[in-house]
């Protein structure tokens, strides 16, 4: 059941950032589309994965379902921070690390628990999906609160250009 409610939480903290980012920086409608396609499926995936989890039929294929599309989650987090920040900072990149090895975390722990009769490694999936959603949780903050006051103090991107260089004063 903790996988579920980490898995679901995962999601919605994901759909939560994606609408901030949406709203509040410059995103081209593609970047929006890929984004949100990408998040619709790990969603989709994990709801299909706890209706099978919660069922007594196949418990791999659930478990399967919750886990493998998290790598998803990676990606997503790294082109969401690439959209607010033009440089990535430290806390961000720590962010990402910290997403990648939840993730391999908790397929470490399906792998376990595929492999055998009787899945006992439940603890290191639900360990793994928890880091997961935890930098989730970190990722939506860090966003709102640091991003949107960066953005505040920021040029546009279109207004940055190397081209479009401010002329020198000349005495």
């Amino acid at each position: 059941m903790c996988i579920l409610i980490a898995m679901v939480l995962a999601a919605v903290l994901y759909w939560i950032q994606l609408v901030v980012v949406a709203f509040k920086f410059d995103v081209t409608l593609f970047k929006k589309i890929c984004l949100s396609c990408a998040v619709l499926i790990v969603t989709v995936a994990a709801v299909t994965g706890s209706f099978l989890l919660m069922r007594s039929g196949p418990q791999k294929v659930g478990l399967g379902l919750i886990v493998i599309p998290a790598a998803i989650l990676v990606p997503v987090l790294f082109f969401l921070l690439t959209t607010v920040f033009e440089k990535l900072p430290r806390f961000a990149i720590i962010l990402i690390v910290l997403k990648a090895i939840g993730f391999l975390i908790a397929l470490v722990g399906f792998v376990l628990c595929a492999s055998a009769c009787i899945p006992k490694q439940s603890a290191v999936v639900i360990a793994g999906i928890g880091i997961i959603a935890t930098v989730a949780a970190i990722g939506v903050i860090y966003v709102i609160v640091v991003g949107c006051s960066a953005k505040d103090h920021q040029l546009p991107r279109s207004k940055c250009n190397e081209d479009e260089q401010l002329p020198l004063k000349r005495f």
